[in-house]
């Protein structure tokens, strides 16, 4: 249970919630199972904050520092954490439907089981995020669907096969000019890419370029 006294304080505002910060330098905020429905802390230090089972739907959390923060099970549902900072954060199990990520840090980030339906990861650094076979990313797709099934069939969509993108040497460079999808497509930028694929081979660009994406086995 939330420790009524962050509760309170988390409450009082910004102002209050930064005051109380200063005094307490090296006391985290214990706000598990708390409903913190819409609440406001923009910007705020939450650094190592214990959120777990919290409802933090539609919540503000815009610029909001988080790293190391427990959110295990936490329901981000609609919240803004645009420009947060999640790093080294564990979600795992979290809800994140249709919650704006858009340039929030999430590097070392645990999203193992995290729920990212709609989740809007624009400009997002994933690097080294955790992320296990029942993550659902933002397109509906498993994390175990989307590399064994997608990635496959994405790059063979420019009418290659598989081994021929992959003897290529593109797994290795992280350089536009010889990506996998340069390589799949032909493509020199993103808009040469068929509209058809061009939403996929962006998401793919986004957790390649965090090295994310195994290489798939050659058949």
């Amino acid at each position: 249970m939330a420790n009524q006294e962050h509760l309170d304080i988390i409450y009082s505002g910004p102002a209050a919630i930064t005051a109380w910060k200063k005094m307490h330098p090296d006391i985290v905020f214990d706000l598990s199972q708390a409903n913190l429905y819409r609440v406001k802390v923009a910007g705020i230090n939450l650094t190592g904050a214990n959120l777990t089972n919290a409802y933090l739907a539609s919540a503000d959390l815009f610029n909001t520092n988080l790293t190391n923060a427990s959110l295990v099970n936490a329901d981000l549902s609609g919240s803004d954490l645009s420009y947060a900072d999640l790093s080294g954060s564990d979600l795992s199990g979290a809800k994140l439907t249709n919650a704006n990520l858009s340039h929030a840090k999430l590097t070392n980030a645990n999203l193992s089981d995290a729920k990212l339906i709609k989740t809007n990861l624009a400009d997002a650094i994933l690097d080294s995020m955790i992320l296990t076979g029942s993550t659902i990313l933002p397109t509906g797709d498993t994390w175990k669907s989307y590399i064994e099934e997608v990635v496959p069939i994405l790059l063979t969509s420019g009418g290659k096969t598989l081994v021929d993108v992959l003897d290529t040497g593109c797994w290795d460079c992280h350089r536009w000019l010889n990506c996998p999808m340069h390589a799949a497509f032909d493509a020199n930028e993103i808009n040469d890419i068929p509209i058809l694929f061009r939403p996929r081979a962006e998401q793919f660009i986004q957790f390649f370029d965090a090295r994310l994406i195994p290489q798939p086995i050659k058949l």
